[in-house]
C-alpha cells in the first residue's frame, strides 16, 4: 500500500471507530447488554445467562469490556477488508470505504454481533480464494452468529479433497470446545444452537411480516443497489470463482432471510459483502466508462448524510427511565426480592436481578407468590399492561406508579437465577397456563429423522 492510502484507511478507520463507540454510548441497547449479561455471567458469577446467544461475543468482552471490543471489532473489520481486497485484487480504499457505507455504520454494533462475524466471514473467504485454511475464520464466525452455519459450503470452493476435509476438520475443532462447554454446563452439546432455532424460527413459523422486506432490502443496499446492478453486468460475462462465491453468499443469505418468520434487518447483514463487491465493479465501471472521477467520493458523502440524518431524527432507547426504576425498587427495599420485567434485560444490565414479564394468566398467580413486577409503558409489550387488567387497577397491587412504569408488589419472594434454557421457561409456562408440556430437548428442534437417530446418543 503506497503512504497516501495508508493514511486516509487509518483515518476512515478512526472516524468510524469514534462514531460506533459514540454510538454505543448514546444507545442503550438490548441486544447488547445481553451480551454483556452473558458476559458478567461467565466471568463475573452473574445470574443472567441467555442459553440462545452464541458464546463469541460473551468471551470478547469478559476479556475486553464494551469499549474495547468495539475498537477490536472495528480494527478486526479493517484487516478483514484489506486481506479480502488482497484476495480479490481489489483497491483496499474502495472496499473499505463502500463496506462503511449507512447500513452497516448504524446496524453494526447496535445488537453487537454483527460486525464481528462478518469480518471473520470475509477472512474466511479470503483464505478460500488464497487456498489458505479457511476452517477457523468460519467456525469462530459461526461462535459469533449461527446463521454462518448455512454458509459452510464454500469451504467446498477450495475444489482440493484434501484441503476441504482439512478446513471442515478445523471447523469443527474450533466449534468443539464450545460444544464441550454446552455439554458441561447443560447436559446437551446443542442447547445454545437448538435453544437459538427454537426461538427464531421454530414457534415463530406463524409470525411472518412481509411487509417489511422490501424496505429492508431497499436499507440493506442503500446507495449501493444502482453500482450493484451495474457491477454485475460488467462482471457477467466473466464469472469467476469470486464470482460464484459472492452470488451463493447473496442467494443463501437472502433464502435464509425469507424463510426466518421474524423479519429482522441485521438477518441481511452478510449481504453487504457481495453488495459491496459487485458495488466496487460498478464505481470502477462509471469511472472508466464515463470518465468521471470521485464518484468514491460521493458515496462517501452521500453515506455521511444518511448517518447525520439519522442522528438527528432517531429515537434512541432512554436510559433514564430505567435507572430511575431501579432507583425506585431500591427506595422500597425491593431489589432483594423476585422481580418479574418487560425490560428485564435494561434493569438486570443496570444491577436490579429481574425475570421477563409473566404472561397474562399468569401476572396474579406470580403476584400471590409474593413476586414483584417492573413494567415500563413506553416498551409496549406485554400488551396487557395498556389493558386496565384488574391488577394494574387494584390499589392493594400498586406500589408506585408514575406515566412511565408501574410497580405491583404484595410481599417479597426470594430471587431465583435467570439462567434456564428458552425452551425449559416455555414449558414452564405451557405447563401452568394449559397443562401442556413441550419437549425441552433442543435436538428435537434440530434434527429430524435419521439425524435425530444419529444424534440420539449424544443428545
Amino acid at each position: 500500500m503506497q503512504n497516501k492510502e495508508k493514511i486516509t484507511l487509518g483515518i476512515l478507520f478512526f472516524l468510524s471507530t469514534i462514531y460506533l463507540l459514540y454510538q454505543h454510548y448514546t444507545d442503550f441497547s438490548w441486544d447488547f447488554n445481553a451480551y454483556v449479561l452473558n458476559a458478567r455471567y461467565l466471568f463475573e458469577n452473574g445470574i443472567y445467562f441467555e442459553h440462545y446467544r452464541p458464546i463469541l461475543m460473551p468471551l470478547i468482552l469478559g476479556i475486553l469490556g464494551e469499549y474495547l471490543y468495539i475498537i477490536f471489532a472495528s480494527l478486526l473489520l479493517l484487516y478483514s477488508t484489506i486481506k479480502i481486497s488482497n484476495a480479490l485484487k481489489i483497491n483496499k480504499l474502495y472496499f473499505y470505504v463502500l463496506t462503511l457505507n449507512i447500513y452497516v455504520l448504524i446496524n453494526g454494533f447496535i445488537n453487537g454481533t454483527e460486525v464481528l462475524s462478518f469480518a471473520l466471514l470475509e477472512l474466511g473467504i479470503a483464505y478460500i480464494i488464497n487456498n489458505k485454511y479457511s476452517g477457523i475464520p468460519f467456525g469462530l464466525s459461526f461462535l459469533s452468529r449461527y446463521n454462518i452455519m448455512s454458509l459452510f459450503p464454500l469451504i467446498f470452493f477450495h475444489k482440493n479433497v484434501k484441503k476441504i476435509v482439512i478446513n471442515f476438520i478445523l471447523l469443527f475443532l474450533t466449534i468443539l470446545p464450545f460444544l464441550i462447554y454446552d455439554y458441561y454446563t447443560t447436559g446437551n452439546a446443542f442447547t445454545s444452537i437448538g435453544d437459538s432455532y427454537a426461538l427464531n424460527v421454530h414457534f415463530r413459523e406463524n409470525v411472518i411480516n412481509w411487509n417489511v422486506m422490501f424496505i429492508q432490502l431497499l436499507a440493506v443496499g442503500n446507495v449501493l443497489w444502482v453500482f450493484f446492478f451495474l457491477g454485475i453486468f460488467s462482471n457477467f460475462k466473466i464469472k469467476t470463482k469470486e464470482f460464484w462465491i459472492m452470488v451463493f453468499i447473496f442467494l443463501v443469505t437472502l433464502y435464509g432471510y425469507i424463510k426466518t418468520p421474524v423479519k429482522d434487518i441485521r438477518y441481511l447483514f452478510n449481504l453487504t459483502l457481495p453488495i459491496v463487491y459487485f458495488s466496487y465493479y460498478g464505481v470502477k465501471y462509471i469511472e472508466e466508462k464515463f470518465k468521471i472521477k470521485r464518484v468514491l467520493l460521493f458515496i462517501f458523502i452521500l453515506s455521511l448524510v444518511f448517518v447525520f440524518n439519522y442522528e438527528i431524527n432517531s429515537g434512541r432507547e432512554n436510559k433514564e427511565v430505567y435507572l430511575e426504576a431501579v432507583n425506585k425498587i431500591n427506595e422500597l427495599n425491593l431489589s432483594n426480592c423476585q422481580i418479574y420485567s418487560n425490560g428485564w434485560v435494561m434493569v438486570n444490565y443496570l444491577g436490579l436481578k429481574s425475570k421477563f414479564s409473566p404472561r397474562e394468566q399468569l401476572v396474579n398467580y406470580y403476584l400471590e407468590r409474593n413476586a414483584t413486577m417492573l413494567f415500563f409503558y413506553h416498551i409496549g409489550e406485554p400488551d396487557y399492561v395498556s389493558k386496565g387488567l384488574a391488577p394494574f387497577t387494584n390499589p392493594l397491587n400498586i406500589a408506585y406508579n408514575n406515566s412511565k412504569f408501574v410497580i405491583l408488589s404484595k410481599g417479597c419472594g426470594k430471587i431465583e437465577n435467570v439462567d434456564k434454557t428458552y425452551l425449559y421457561e416455555l414449558n414452564q409456562t405451557l405447563y401452568l397456563t394449559a397443562n401442556k408440556s413441550i419437549s425441552v430437548n433442543p435436538c428435537d428442534y434440530l434434527f429430524k429423522g435419521f439425524l435425530r437417530k444419529l444424534f440420539l446418543t449424544i443428545c
